[in-house]
Formats: C-alpha cells, sequence, structure tokens
C-alpha cells in the first residue's frame, strides 16, 4: 500500500491516542508511527517527540544532561563575578568607614601611645590592611572594652530588660525613683547602641584586613606562576631554537656504535 493510503490512518490513531491515551503522548504516537509510516516521516516524527519531552510535556520529563552542564557553565562565571564584585566594594575604604583619617598624635592619649601602630599611623588615611587591622583592634577595641567594662552587645542585653522592668512598674505606682531609674536606662541603652556600632565596624574592618592578607597571597601565587610560565617559554624557546639548528639527518640521542668483534 503506498503512502498516501497510509496518511488517514495515522491521522484517525493519532486522534485516538488524544482521546484516551493523553497519558503518554511522545511515546505512543512514536510507537506507532514506527509501524505505519514512512522512513522519512518517522525521523520527523522521532525529532517533534524529543522537542515535546524537553519542553518538559507530560509527566515523563528527559532533560539531557549536557544542558545542565552549559547552565552551570553559564551561570558560575556569572556568580563569580557578582562575589568578586561584592568583595570588591567590601575592601573599598569609602564604603566601609570613610577613609577619614586616625587620630593625629597629638590627639592620643596615654594608653593609645601605647600602640605603636597607632602612633605610626596617627593622621593617615586607612588605605591598607595592616592600617584597618590597627584601628579595629588597638583603637575601637580598646575603647570598647574601656566604656563597657568588656562586656559585649548581647552581654549588655540582660541589665537593660532588668531596667525596663523596673521602669514599667515605677510607672504604674509613681515613685519618685522614676527619674534615676530612666536615666539609668537611657545610659545602658547608649551603651549599648555604641557598642553595636562598635563591634559592626570593628569586625567590617577585621574583614577588609583578612581579604587584604587573601590578596597578598593571591599576588604571591600569581608572582610564582608568572616565573614558572617565564621558564617555561625559554625552555620552549631553547628548543625551538635547538630544532631549527639540528640538520634533519641528525639522529635525536643515538646509541654509540658499538666495537666489531674482532676475530682471533
Amino acid at each position: 500500500m503506498s503512502d498516501k493510503g497510509q496518511l488517514p490512518i495515522a491521522s484517525s490513531n493519532r486522534r485516538a491516542i488524544d482521546r484516551h491515551g493523553s497519558a503518554f503522548p511522545g511515546l505512543m504516537v512514536r510507537g506507532i508511527d514506527r509501524k505505519i509510516q514512512s522512513p522519512r516521516s518517522r525521523r520527523h516524527a522521532d525529532a517533534s517527540a524529543f522537542a515535546t519531552a524537553s519542553r518538559g510535556a507530560g509527566p515523563h520529563r528527559h532533560l539531557p544532561r549536557q544542558n545542565t552542564w552549559a547552565y552551570g557553565a553559564k551561570v558560575l562565571p556569572v556568580r563569580a563575578f557578582g562575589t568578586a564584585v561584592r568583595l570588591a566594594a567590601i575592601l573599598r575604604c569609602e564604603s566601609i568607614f570613610g577613609c577619614d583619617p586616625l587620630t593625629p598624635a597629638d590627639r592620643l592619649d596615654d594608653e593609645e601611645k601605647k600602640a605603636e601602630c597607632l602612633v605610626e599611623n596617627a593622621g593617615k588615611k586607612i588605605t591598607t590592611g595592616k592600617q584597618a587591622e590597627c584601628y579595629a583592634n588597638e583603637y575601637i577595641g580598646l575603647h570598647l572594652k574601656n566604656m563597657a567594662g568588656g562586656k559585649t552587645y548581647a552581654d549588655l542585653g540582660e541589665p537593660q530588660s532588668q531596667l525596663r522592668e523596673q521602669v514599667a512598674k515605677v510607672q504604674q505606682t509613681n515613685d519618685p525613683a522614676l527619674a534615676d531609674l530612666q536615666k539609668q536606662l537611657a545610659e545602658v541603652n547608649a551603651q549599648r547602641d555604641t557598642v553595636f556600632k562598635g563591634e559592626t565596624l570593628r569586625g567590617l574592618l577585621l574583614t577588609s584586613y583578612g581579604f587584604s592578607e587573601m590578596g597578598v597571597k593571591a599576588g604571591q601565587a600569581a608572582t610564582a606562576m608568572y616565573l614558572g610560565a617565564a621558564l617555561l617559554l625559554l625552555l620552549s624557546l631553547a628548543g625551538l631554537v635547538h630544532a631549527i639548528r639540528t640538520p634533519p639527518s641528525e639522529a635525536f640521542a643515538a646509541p654509540a656504535p658499538q666495537p666489531a668483534d674482532t676475530v682471533a
């Protein structure tokens, strides 16, 4: 029977499958097409079924593994670039602490003058990782310790809560001690707020110092790689010169001639 006589049969089969077997459209249509269609029509049906499955039609979705690798190859460089931009923004002096200069030497107190890095960098702008570390530990850390007695933001939360409860109780009884308690609460609130800001700024400065050290190590590794690349380039050029100057007829690493055995 010719292909023209088979086309109506194929169309009626497709309509029947769409009505009763829609759960597996690609698989069932492709199986019947293999029996009733010509080889050329069969190839078109296979391509159509594969495209439908790739788009996710039906419960049987089979994405090629290559698509996953292609997606990763596209997304990873973008995310890496975004991370690099973010780290660069963190390391920028303006985005962290405004590049304000350190306290001048004539304004340092006796305790601050004990830190050699503060005296050495007095009046200078913070532009390096070492300066950031010095300012974070020797200046901010020192004042946080002296102001709150070494207490952290979390440590000050308990006395703050206690004073708030006392103020709430006293307000109900109109106790004369209300003004004193409110003053103490205001002092604790100010201390806790200052400690929070100081610890945050100190953490940002130390983060900048850490990434600056990573940059130094990366620069050293890059220098070593460049030296290795230069050495390999010289060796390659030496091999090229040797290959040019050596005649084609000359054997490479030829074995030494063995002496002929003498007949007694």
